[in-house]
């Protein structure tokens, strides 16, 4: 029988297949290094848009309780401090510095004087200040024995604070409010004397002695008075001309008064009537005609303490730079009795974002030994990588309550805590119930994958972990806000800072290998009319003021407003000939909630974003007065809202090689602009509540 043997592949042949293979592969990569490129690219792009889809969803989520505005800032010095304030006119695509000049070291100039390090004023961070975000007051719950009280997260947080310590050193003066619901009005009505938190009085508000009525302080014997916030639309007529509509925004502050009441304003004090203080001082030979019922809107202000007392109007600032808040438990069973029903105590919180950069994920710990959560798609940034003006990346810049390993010894006495100190981590992992923080050397990074992790057994800082299983790993070691010490006691079972994440939910918040920020765009709420330049939440109606000029079939909007979408509850208009010679035999034409893009300015026409009515009449105009013609409702709009929510990722590639000469450096900053590449996606949405 004659036996069949097979060749076997030997050595050399099996090397010279791979040299083939790499030959091979090699010679593509030379030909076609543009594709290769464009291929990570196209898989970075499809990061990018999937990031932004996932920013949109999660809003959409509590759609209820979205912000009023998220806008633009600049930046004024003054001695030695730097005022952040908003900055209506710069448009969502307007991504450069905001200011004139660069140093060396990267510190943005403005005519000389530091506004911060190029990252944080330029890109996604010229768009940081958030207006009334909404949180209803949670139910409260004890921070590690450290407080209690209803904690909350700012959701676009970390937070710009008056001291950027480990990135520009310079002191802030940011934004910080909080102010909770509507309060509602009772009309042509006097208050009686029993104060309640969440309603004020207007009498007499269709003519000149029109005043409202607000709560003085009626909860604490001491502390900061009562303040409100109030928004109102009114008629004035000038010294000659026709009759004025104008808007105040303010804030009113009644006097303390431990027996509470109302206190009586009136919105302009009539001539020689001194028995009551006005809100609005009007111009010589001006009088007041007339306050817009439907205008008014009034929110009380939160007073930050240091102990609670029987007002739920309070908070504590918990963590600043986290955006972790406290408020009084009084409040989660704080409701308000309106015409609309019972209301839950809301809070709104205005503030500066620090970072978009910073990255958030929201993550539920399964119930497993062996924990592996997957962060990021853009992998997580690692200490000391390099930045893109080929500095090194040091953290996140946000001061995080830790313990310094070499201060742990095993032969420490159990009941001795050790000291929390101060640190830059590159990862933050904070429990959402309790607003601990998870000690560095308790997480475990795959910074090139994006995973995290938790140790077992024994933590770096030499803690070993007892009376667990070996794998426990979801036992891990943590921070309270506030904390001064965090025990070491090695049995996790009686350890006060020992914290089980299995089912908890997590914030993990780390910066992406590339330069990726995730942020949101809202169109405001709710848009007041102007008669001048439009500013913040205004619109001006073309033609409606003879200096601002305009068309008249444009209304116009502050340039944030680009590309978003606004909704006009209510308008007439007027077509063709009449447009030029409006006549009162004849109505005009009624529009009703019809939404608009806005769009960017005409060099044609006065330098402001429109919506334009030829969209819906190619020959409409607003129905304005016009000589001795008079609109027959009395008005050509009312009723403006925003009905947009964009989430948007920005990302850029590109290098900042920064020297000693200013002007190089801003040529240079304008070439790195050119990479900065936008995913967005917009919804229709009507989010928050005035």
């Amino acid at each position: 029988m004659k036996l069949r043997r097979t060749a076997a592949t030997t050595l050399v042949e099996l090397l010279v297949v791979i040299v083939v293979f790499l030959t091979g592969i090699l010679a593509v990569a030379r030909i076609f290094p543009g594709g290769i490129r464009l291929l990570a690219q196209s898989r970075f792009r499809l990061a990018a848009a999937s990031l932004a889809a996932d920013v949109r969803d999660e809003l959409l989520h509590n759609s209820e309780d979205l912000p009023t505005a998220i806008l633009p800032v600049k930046y004024l010095y003054q001695a030695g401090v730097v005022y952040v304030d908003s900055d209506p006119t710069r448009s969502p695509q307007d991504l450069g510095i905001a200011g004139n000049q660069i140093n060396q070291s990267g510190m943005v100039l403005i005519n000389g004087h530091p506004a911060g390090l190029w990252p944080y004023v330029s890109g996604a961070n010229l768009f940081r200040r958030v207006i009334d975000d909404q949180y209803h007051i949670p139910s409260p719950r004890s921070l590690g024995g450290v407080d209690f009280g209803s904690l909350v997260t700012l959701r676009f947080g970390p937070v710009l604070t008056s001291s950027d310590t480990y990135a520009s050193g310079l002191t802030y003066v940011p934004l910080f409010e909080i102010f909770g619901s509507e309060m509602e009005q009772i009309a042509n009505a006097s208050a009686d004397g029993n104060a309640l938190n969440y309603q004020y009085f207007t009498t007499g508000l269709d003519g000149d002695h029109a005043k409202i009525q607000l709560p003085i302080i009626n909860g604490p014997s001491s502390g900061p008075a009562n303040t409100f916030r109030v928004t109102f639309d009114y008629w004035v007529q000038p010294f000659s001309g026709d009759k004025v509509r104008r808007t105040f925004t303010g804030q009113i502050v009644p006097p303390s008064s431990p027996g509470g009441g109302y206190y009586t304003y009136y919105i302009v004090q009539p001539s020689g009537d001194t028995s009551l203080p006005g809100i609005i001082t009007l111009g010589a030979g001006e009088s007041l005609l007339s306050v817009d019922q439907f205008t008014i809107h009034v929110l009380k202000q939160f007073r930050q303490v240091t102990a609670f007392s029987t007002d739920p109007y309070e908070y504590k600032l918990t963590d600043w730079a986290h955006g972790l808040l406290l408020f009084n438990p009084a409040g989660f069973n704080t409701f308000q009795y309106t015409s609309k029903g019972r209301q839950p105590l809301i809070a709104k919180v205005s503030y500066d974002v620090y970072d978009w950069r910073i990255l958030h994920e929201n993550l539920s710990v399964a119930d497993t030994a062996n924990v592996a959560l997957r962060v990021s798609s853009f992998g997580i940034k690692a200490r000391e990588s390099q930045n893109p003006d080929y500095t090194r990346f040091k953290g996140l810049n946000v001061p995080t309550l830790d313990i310094d390993p070499a201060q742990v010894d095993t032969s420490v006495s159990a009941n001795t805590p050790i000291p929390t100190i101060t640190t830059n981590p590159t990862v933050i992992v904070e429990d959402q119930e309790t607003g601990a923080v998870v000690l560095s050397d308790e997480v475990v990074l795959d910074s090139v994958h994006g995973i995290i992790g938790f140790r077992n057994g024994v933590t770096k800082s030499k803690v070993a972990k007892t009376g667990l299983p070996e794998d426990a790993t979801t036992v891990v070691l943590v921070v309270y806000p506030g904390q001064t010490g965090v025990s070491v006691q090695q049995d996790m079972t009686k350890n006060p800072n020992a914290l089980n994440l299995t089912g908890r939910k997590l914030r993990v918040l780390y910066r992406a290998n590339q330069e990726v920020a995730a942020q949101a765009f809202k169109a405001s709420n709710i848009y007041q009319q102007t008669y001048s330049a439009p500013n913040v939440g205004q619109y001006y109606v073309g033609g409606s003021d003879g200096t601002t000029g305009g068309h008249t079939n444009r209304m116009y909007f502050p340039g944030v407003t680009v590309g978003q979408r606004v909704m006009l509850q209510q308008g007439w208009y007027r077509t063709g000939a009449e447009c030029g010679s409006p006549t009162s035999t004849t109505q005009p034409t009624s529009l009703n909630d019809y939404s608009f893009v806005v769009q960017r300015p005409d060099t044609t026409d006065i330098p402001y974003p429109f919506v334009d009515l030829t969209e819906v009449d190619a020959s409409a105009c607003f129905d304005l007065p016009s000589g001795t013609y008079q609109p027959p409702y009395g008005y050509a709009v009312r009723g403006v809202k925003g009905v947009s929510l964009t989430a948007r990722v920005v990302t850029n590639s590109g290098f900042l090689n920064l020297g000693n000469d200013l002007v190089k450096n801003l040529a240079a900053f304008e070439d790195y602009a050119r990479n900065f590449r936008v995913a967005s996606t917009q919804t229709f949405i009507q989010g928050g509540q005035q």
